[in-house]
């Protein structure tokens, strides 16, 4: 089982204005350069982190650009290899709100190979997605994840027992202790390391920090954050790309 990881796409995002367009541009090109990766790597499994969009409102096109190269990655390699790859995203803050998800606008009837998970189980819904291996728990964004983490934790634990293979918890928000909080989030809007004691994961995979971190073992679990892939603000530093995992043991980092 080879997963592909990456997070925090924003597309649509034109700031600064000044070169708005030119923005636009770099984020759909950082997409598709993910998706070459993915291709050429055989995923067997897609994950993205959250924040496919930069806001709830996006443009026609964008949403019309990221079902296109999602399209492009299961034809590629349905076609190289005779194999359908499995995909699945939660919503980030930019995203939107569980009612109103502008990851709505990337599903279609016939893309089953495209799951959006992580809302159900804030509802307190058991919620997993289990595929060739994988046992997998999305937990989407939320502004008070730190209670309402407390509340599911027992939920998302029987989850991930549901079957053996590589665990993964995939979750939209900051980790203290693996994440440098930026100043100003309340203590309730994050999530630490000493949240996930007990829960059994392989993996812990964070969208929402924007720079990317070397994976990094907490008692067993592997924390694993893969950045943006395009500067959100000019002064981020580099380099960009995407994770390919091949088990616990086998993270590496793909460039672009």
């Amino acid at each position: 089982m080879k997963v592909g990881v990456f997070a925090d796409t924003h597309i649509g995002r034109c700031i600064p204005r000044a070169i708005g367009e030119l923005r636009r541009k770099a984020y759909r090109h950082a997409f598709t350069q993910a998706v070459n990766v993915f291709i050429e790597e055989d995923v067997d499994c897609l994950i993205h982190a959250g924040d496919v969009f930069e806001k709830r409102s996006m443009a026609p096109e964008d949403s019309v650009f990221v079902k296109e190269e999602l399209q492009r990655l299961a034809d590629s390699i349905h076609d190289k290899q005779g194999k359908d790859v499995m995909m699945f995203a939660v919503r980030g803050n930019h995203d939107g709100a569980p009612e109103s998800n502008a990851l709505d606008y990337i599903k279609h009837p016939l893309a089953k190979y495209l799951k959006i998970v992580g809302d159900d189980i804030l509802q307190g819904k058991e919620e997993v997605q289990v595929h060739d291996g994988l046992c997998l728990v999305g937990v989407a964004y939320h502004p008070y994840i730190s209670r309402k983490f407390a509340d599911i934790k027992p939920i998302i634990k029987e989850s991930l027992a549901k079957t053996g293979g590589l665990k993964l918890l995939v979750t939209h928000n900051f980790i203290e202790g693996h994440h440098q909080i930026p100043p100003g989030v309340p203590e309730h809007s994050f999530l630490t390391v000493r949240d996930f004691d007990d829960l059994e994961a392989d993996i812990v995979i964070a969208g929402h920090y924007h720079t990317r971190k070397e994976p990094a073992d907490e008692d067993g679990t592997v924390l694993l954050t893969p950045g943006a892939t395009e500067a959100v603000d000019l002064s981020d530093e580099g380099p960009f790309g995407v994770y390919i995992v091949e088990g616990k043991g086998s993270i590496r980092f793909v460039p672009f």
